[in-house]
């Protein structure tokens, strides 16, 4: 049995723009993330999607909200798939962190075990967001013919 899950990133944010980590900052979507989001749904239309699930982010929420227009699907929300929480990092820059910290987002890329100060590693967010997919695994059943979005 071959199982079809397509992970997609959230489109643009002003804070993506400005080079400024959002982690689990609740940010929106730019003008330019929103006609990502609709490009994307059209570039997925011939994926066969029967199910989209998004973190409940806004700007994850809002790109699969779009996307599922364009395919004409609803969309449910997991908090478990929220982004990495980046602690004492969220509204900063990757030159004011490195100001602050130097060679701390160089650890934090290279080792998965590794956190941002009040944050959490990618380790972390693995065990966080595993069980959504295994749930998805056991739920859905066989999707052999079709493909889930996760956004």
């Amino acid at each position: 049995m071959t199982r079809r899950l397509i992970l997609i990133r959230h489109g643009q944010t002003d804070y993506n723009a400005t080079r400024r980590m959002q982690g689990q900052l609740d940010t929106h979507l730019s003008d330019l993330g929103r006609e990502q989001a609709a490009a994307a749904g059209e570039q997925l239309l011939s994926e066969n999607i029967t199910r989209i699930i998004s973190s409940d982010l806004s700007r994850a929420h809002d790109t699969a909200l779009i996307i599922g227009r364009v395919l004409g699907l609803d969309v449910s929300t997991d908090p478990r798939l929220r982004e990495t929480h980046l602690g004492e990092w969220q509204s900063k820059t990757a030159m004011e962190v490195d100001e602050e910290l130097p060679g701390a987002r160089a650890a934090w890329r290279h080792d998965a075990t590794w956190a941002p100060p009040g944050g959490e590693s990618r380790v972390a967010v693995a065990v966080r967001a595993r069980p959504v997919i295994e749930e998805l695994m056991v739920s859905y059943g066989d999707w052999d013919d079709h493909s889930v979005l996760i956004v």
